[in-house]
């Protein structure tokens, strides 16, 4: 069985990770990467019930259907066919490229 507690690990082993290479980013360009989001600029001007409905799309329903998408069906998919790593590194790639921000990737 899967140990659950690695899914916390997991986590905090990954945030790690992209805040050294921000910090490296930063030191080799002499300035730090820069990150746009436009869901900030959403939450800054609704309402409570509003940032109560957004909070829960975007921690919620957002990462499950993209969960679903891309590590159920699509690398489930690819898994059958090509096998487990080059199905981990197609699904995860095409991840990225639909978040379209290189720094938050």
């Amino acid at each position: 069985g899967f140990p659950i507690a690695w899914v916390g690990r997991g986590y905090f082993v990954c945030y790690a990770l992209v805040f050294a290479v921000n910090f490296l980013v930063g030191l080799v360009r002499g300035k730090a990467p820069t990150s746009s989001n436009p869901l900030l600029e959403v939450f800054m001007g609704a309402s409570p019930l509003e940032v109560v409905c957004l909070a829960l799309l975007v921690t919620v329903l957002g990462p499950t259907f993209e969960e679903l998408i891309f590590r159920g069906w699509l690398m489930g998919g690819l898994r059958d066919t090509w096998g487990d790593r080059p199905a981990i590194a197609v699904s995860s790639a095409l991840f990225a490229v639909i978040h379209g921000d290189p720094w938050a990737t």
